[in-house]
């Protein structure tokens, strides 16, 4: 999901995107060519694996809507047992007057972000998105990619030198398949810059490519095509769910990725490309509470704690996904009704149900 508010500077509105982003409907998807390899019938040809493998982290959005009350926040979901954050990192705010030209204030404020989650023990994903001006031509639409990809990747390198064995994994941007200038080709090349540029830094680091739209696996065949199966550790998708209203466990038609069952479908390109060893790591998935229209309709709070819990528990069935990631801890505020509300907490700070489901799933299989 592109954030409508990524802070990118004092002055400087970030990443605005519409609401209609997390579906599409059919007849689109049908164009780009998805298909299934999963039906209503379809067996499983994988054995489960224990739920405790599977790593089950919260998007936090620290640097910016949660900056208020960052500290806490990041507190309650150690206390619930969460050990693993994705982090939303703005390249435009670190480097917005130039390349090289560090924003103090930016920087301290991920330090301190990076120190806390540190010392309480737990992980970080950080996704690094949103090109400077001065990367893109001088345009102002944050989710392009850079013109020059190893502009990103010299960025990388430093960013990852600076926190080496402080943050465990790097994700190469956000959702690169919905954004209108991108092909796989442009993508391919920045992950193929990003991908030695963070190894050579921390060669411990975990580089997770772009997290796709729905399980786009159209477009991740065509990321195979343009030559980038070298240069990332782990696939990242968003399998939000369409209908909005729909649960987990809903069959997959083959009409639209937005089905958590696709994932069988990006899996068989991943082998068919020889990569079925390496996992697929959902950097978001959830349900809103919140509704605006009639295409995007808000969920119960019960119903949002129901289907957390009906997610992890169905999650084994595919052994290759490892790693989940709640979109997002707390909700957010004047984004629009139903992208306001993918919350665990609300917006001050009170539990909503699925924060108790996500603590009850913790406790009972807490993190080897």
């Amino acid at each position: 999901m592109f954030r409508r508010g990524h802070q990118i500077g004092r002055a400087l509105t970030a990443l605005v995107i519409g609401a209609g982003v997390l579906l599409v409907p059919t007849a689109a998807g049908a164009s780009k060519g998805w298909v299934s390899s999963a039906t209503e019938t379809e067996a499983l040809v994988t054995p489960p694996v224990a739920p405790a493998a599977l790593k089950v982290g919260v998007q936090v959005l620290p640097l910016w809507s949660d900056w208020d009350v960052h500290t806490a926040l990041i507190s309650t979901l150690a206390q619930a047992g969460v050990r693993w954050l994705r982090i939303d990192v703005g390249w435009s705010s670190y480097e917005y007057s130039g390349p090289g030209q560090i924003a103090t204030w930016y920087e301290q404020r991920v330090d301190q972000v990076v120190a806390q989650a540190d010392s309480l023990g737990m992980h970080i994903l950080a996704t690094v998105e949103s090109a400077p001006p001065w990367a893109q031509g001088g345009g102002t639409d944050l989710r392009v990619l850079p013109t020059n990809p190893q502009d990103y990747a010299n960025f990388m390198g430093w960013f990852a030198n600076r926190y080496r064995g402080k943050i465990a994994a790097y994700e190469i941007w956000n959702e690169p398949d919905i954004i209108p200038s991108a092909t796989p080709a442009s993508y391919a090349a920045l992950l193929e810059a990003a991908y030695p540029a963070v190894k050579a830094a921390d060669p411990t680091a975990i580089v997770v490519s772009g997290g796709l739209s729905g399980n786009d696996a159209a477009w991740l065949a065509q990321l195979y095509a343009a030559g980038a199966g070298g240069s990332f550790d782990v696939v990242a998708t968003h399998p939000y769910m369409a209908p909005t209203t729909a649960g987990p466990e809903l069959a997959d038609s083959g009409t639209t990725p937005y089905n958590i069952r696709h994932v069988t479908a990006v899996h068989q390109v991943m082998v068919d490309n020889g990569d079925g060893n390496k996992p697929i790591w959902f950097t978001e998935f959830g349900w809103s509470t919140g509704t605006t229209g009639t295409y995007y309709q808000a969920v119960t709070l019960a119903v949002q704690a129901e289907y957390l819990t009906q997610t992890l528990q169905m999650l084994p069935q595919y052994p290759y996904v490892t790693a989940a990631f709640w979109y997002t801890s707390r909700d957010l505020v004047g984004q629009g009704d139903h992208e306001d509300d993918f919350g665990l907490l609300n917006r001050d700070m009170s539990e909503k149900p699925a924060f108790g489901a996500l603590r009850t799933w913790l406790t009972e299989h807490p993190e080897s």
